[in-house]
């Protein structure tokens, strides 16, 4: 007690002992090393402050032959601090950063280009052509720089090298070197420790009092002194508690550093941490990790995807279902179930719609079975070509062989290997054993029960781990964005769930930590972040950072543009300042509505500048732009009809008199319109769908090729199916493009193009391309009416771009959509080309192109009236020969006069309802009652 009634918290002599013991004794020289690597930086080769020579058993000579070696082989290396040190080599990147750096004038210039190469003072001084004082004082500066160290050292002779340090930012080497101080040299206060460090006073008080507020530190009067005390928060628990008690930092240090390992396969992870929820959980975890590997471990059946862990699914190896079935499953099939399970069985796996469809059953009975055998694991989810969670499930039935053993004691055994040290409610919350169960299985298990923290908190670890735990150091700032279901989130869960709810985020974690979540959303070909929220906004561009390895795992799966729709509470519009700056910096661009990264096209441009390129590439701007129809045809792949090709082609042939001479056919081609074309494009659609035919339809195509070209009469004679089954199977292979219909109307039989159905769908597609310029996925599935799955799409749209035949970008202002674009026009989409006045009939491409467009103006199907991008007038009208009645239209006295135009150049006559035909001058007045005449 002092005079004051101040107390303090141990006794001197307890608490010196205690780091002397931590400090150790040298026996050998391996021990030398470790004890200049825990408690450095130390004197070495001079008996003063705070040397290496208390701490040896051995003579100093044998100290310092040791020492020598040490520094010869590179294991130890000298520091400036206010004198010479020596730390292990690994931390001299820390206590280089104390000092400030200075740039070497002339004569430490030239003395760092002779010190490339190790030499003595002697050397140096001869080389130099300096006296000794003045090599002396040299070799001081450069040393106080740490530029230069000492590399070798006998009988007192000192050998030198320039050396280059990678640095760390010097708060953080502030941190470092005061926890290593403490942890060895402990209870100091403030100003000894700025003494000890040769650091400023204040910058050392600051970093005592955060890391104080951290949790690291515990400050307070230790011992006997004037001023407060700073240790380790784990060494104040085991002085206090008088035995092994571990402070929650250390335990949470280990804990990351298992959780956060890395693994060398796909299996070791899996098997490491029995369970996955994400791939991206494994992917993040596994060294060089390919999804070719994973797609042929799930493929095979290596890897199962089911309801194995408490009802909720996850990943397991094969291997391991067993031991999951066996702990968790509670229920056999009934009779239903059983009928379901053939019936899955029977179709080697089926969606929940087509099994109902197949079993004819009412859905919700269906639904209800496969709920049941789904907990109970009697069924896993099918790989289909990626793991994508928006996507319907397809099962098929599992059946697990016996498991040898006890699953739960396994299942336990994983949980404290993975996820330990871990307390007993952890392991109830995990596993959903009983304490009774657990504490059984303890019993058996060899693990140690440690005491944590104030509260003394058991904890479960493996005993082979004791060690490792008590030797853990304090680990890096660690940044990550993770999935709800990784396992370095499990222990977060209820504040990730207090903070989002039900919001579908990814945790940001600091040291394991919830510090903010991101939203992401897989949509439109690209990954929409639709909301980063953050504790402080200046940790953005640490959280910019830790998101690169989600950005890179999603860009592997096809989705390599990321936009950001808000950041910190703000739209993306009103970022400014220090987030705007860290989100340049982390390379996303500024767009309108959004931030933007993996773009290859950086502009953006309005809409009528997109629908002007794409008028322009469909030869209607800024004249026609072919000189004849089978030009035409050659380049757009087909016309379906005469007012497309007369709107296109300078000279105006009538289509079905093309097909008449015998240059074109008539065909159902991609997308499914009847289209006049030529044989190599109608080769090339057959091939791109890629139809498998009936057994009817191929009889026919064997009557053809045996027969040739006939007429329909011709056709149903021949056969031997039948009308009916004749009928059907013409449509069929018309469908296909197998078929179309060449002069005299006769059945012609297409030929493949040679292509396979992959390389005939490239082909298309960048037909579609240079006809239109640029589309959004979702529009180009729509436009080829849905003809190829939108993830063989998008997969085909990757190839084109990584080819360097696509483009991707946010093209449209205003639009969140992914627009692709043929690449050689990039620059060029916005150049200005000169409009004209034309119709876009209904039955025409582009009018299937501008679909959303026109039901806006029409209503429903229609034509549309424009001078360039530009909508003047539309209408809708039914065509029967040279008759065209038209129904409603919109528009001025500028559309009357186009649509005029545009009938007097197709050769057609306007009929009213009821009447007859109506002569060519009489239709200005009839336009002008349709719409009302203008003043």
């Amino acid at each position: 007690m002092l005079g004051d009634g101040q107390s303090f918290q141990f006794e001197e002599a307890t608490v010196s002992s205690y780091f002397r013991g931590k400090r150790g004794i040298v026996e050998e020289k391996a021990s030398l090393l470790s004890l200049i690597s825990r408690a450095g930086p130390l004197h070495i080769f001079k008996e003063k402050g705070r040397s290496v020579y208390p701490y040896c058993r051995p003579s100093r000579e044998q100290v310092d032959q040791w020492a020598s070696e040490l520094l010869t082989e590179g294991k130890i290396a000298s520091v400036h601090l206010d004198d010479v040190y020596y730390v292990a080599t690994e931390h001299l990147p820390i206590y280089a950063s104390l000092s400030e750096s200075k740039k070497p004038n002339a004569d430490e210039t030239r003395a760092l280009e002779y010190l490339r190469d190790p030499r003595t003072a002697a050397e140096l001084e001869k080389l130099m052509g300096l006296d000794r004082e003045g090599t002396g004082i040299l070799l001081r500066s450069l040393e106080s720089s740490n530029i230069v160290g000492r590399v070798d050292q006998t009988r007192g002779r000192f050998v030198y090298q320039a050396r280059a340090i990678m640095t760390i930012p010097r708060q953080k080497a502030i941190d470092k070197a005061l926890q290593r101080h403490l942890g060895y040299w402990a209870p100091v206060n403030a100003d000894e420790a700025a003494f000890a460090l040769h650091l400023p006073e204040a910058e050392v008080r600051t970093a005592l009092s955060q890391m104080t507020e951290e949790g690291l530190l515990e400050e307070g009067r230790f011992i006997v002194g004037e001023h407060e005390q700073y240790m380790l928060k784990r060494d104040h628990l085991r002085l206090k508690h008088g035995k092994e008690v571990y402070d929650h930092l250390t335990v949470d240090a280990y804990q990351r550093s298992k959780l956060e390992r890395k693994f060398g396969s796909i299996e070791e992870c899996l098997r490491n941490y029995g369970e996955m929820g994400m791939l991206f959980d494994v992917a993040r975890r596994v060294e060089d990790f390919r999804l070719e590997d994973w797609k042929e471990m799930r493929e095979s059946g290596k890897v199962l995807s089911g309801r194995f862990m408490r009802g909720k699914v996850r990943y397991v190896m094969a291997c391991d279902a067993p031991m999951y079935v066996k702990a968790y499953r509670n229920l056999s099939p009934n009779a239903q179930d059983r009928l379901v399970l053939q019936n899955l069985n029977d179709l080697e796996g089926a969606s929940m719609r087509q099994l109902t469809a197949d079993m004819g059953e009412v859905k919700e009975v269906v639904k209800d079975s496969l709920d049941r055998l789904d907990r109970n694991m009697y069924l896993v989810r099918k790989y289909d070509e990626g793991e994508d969670w928006s996507r319907e499930n397809y099962y098929e039935t599992y059946e697990a062989p016996e498991f040898n053993g006890d699953p739960k004691e396994e299942i336990v055994r994983r949980f404290i290997k993975a996820y330990g040290p871990v307390p007993l409610f952890a392991i109830r919350m995990y596993t959903d054993f009983s304490a009774y169960e657990i504490e059984d299985i303890l019993s058996r298990l060899e693990v140690e029960r440690i005491t944590v923290g104030e509260t003394a908190s058991d904890m479960f670890i493996m005993s082979d781990e004791l060690p490792a735990l008590s030797i853990q150091a304090p680990r890096e700032e660690e940044w990550a964005v993770v999935s709800l279901y990784d396992p370095s989130a499990q222990s977060q869960w209820a504040e990730t769930n207090a903070r989002f709810g039900d919001s579908w985020v990814f945790p940001i974690l600091r040291q394991g930590r919830v510090v903010g979540g991101v939203e992401k959303w897989d949509m439109g070909g690209c990954m929409e972040l639709r909301a980063i929220d953050l504790d402080q906004e200046e940790d953005l561009p640490r959280v910019l950072e830790a998101l690169k390895p989600l950005l890179d795992f999603q860009s592997a799966q096809g989705y390599d543009l990321v936009r950001v729709k808000e950041v910190l509470g703000v739209a993306a519009d009103e970022v400014t300042g220090e987030a705007a700056e860290a989100l340049k910096v982390a390379g996303y661009l500024r767009l309108e509505g959004m931030w933007a990264k993996g773009a290859t096209v950086k502009e953006q441009y309005s809409a009528e500048q997109l629908l002007r390129y794409a008028m322009h590439r469909q030869g209607l701007l800024p004249r026609e732009a072919y000189p004849n129809i089978l030009d035409g045809v050659k380049h757009c792949g087909g016309f379906r009809g005469d007012p497309a090709a007369f709107q296109r082609c300078r000279v105006k042939v009538p289509l079905k008199r093309m097909v008449e001479q015998g240059f074109l056919y008539l065909v159902i081609g991609l997308p499914e319109h009847m289209m006049y074309t030529n044989m190599k494009w109608a080769s090339l659609y057959r091939s791109a769908k890629g139809r498998k035919l009936s057994a009817d339809a191929q009889a026919m195509v064997r009557m053809l090729e045996h027969e040739g070209p006939m007429s329909r009469r011709a056709f149903f004679d021949l056969s031997t199916l039948g009308p009916a089954r004749t009928q059907d199977a013409l449509r069929e292979l018309s469908k296909a493009t197998v078929i179309g219909y060449g002069r005299s109307n006769r059945i012609t039989l297409i030929p493949l193009s040679g292509e396979g159905v992959r390389e005939a769908r490239l082909q298309v597609i960048k037909l579609l391309f240079r006809n239109f310029g640029v589309f959004t996925a979702e529009n180009l599935s729509r436009y080829i009416r849905f003809e190829i799955s939108m993830r063989e799409l998008r997969s085909l749209l990757a190839e084109l771009t990584d080819e360097g035949f696509l483009a991707k970008g946010f093209l449209e202002k205003g639009d969140d959509a992914v627009h692709w674009v043929l690449r050689k026009d990039v620059g060029n989409i916005g150049r200005q080309v000169k409009d004209r006045d034309l119709v876009i009939y209904q039955f025409d491409n582009m009018a299937h192109y501008l679909y959303d467009l026109i039901r806006e103006k029409c209503g429903s199907m229609g034509s549309l009236v424009m001078r360039g991008p530009t909508v003047i007038g539309c209408f809708r009208s039914r065509h029967s020969g040279k008759d065209l009645s038209i129904i409603d239209m919109q528009g001025e006295r500028e559309a009357k006069k186009v649509l005029k135009d545009f009938i007097s150049t197709m050769g057609w006559t306007i009929r009213e309802k009821r009447t007859k035909a109506i002569p060519d001058w009489e239709i200005q007045e009839f336009l002008g009652k349709v719409m009302g005449q203008e003043e």
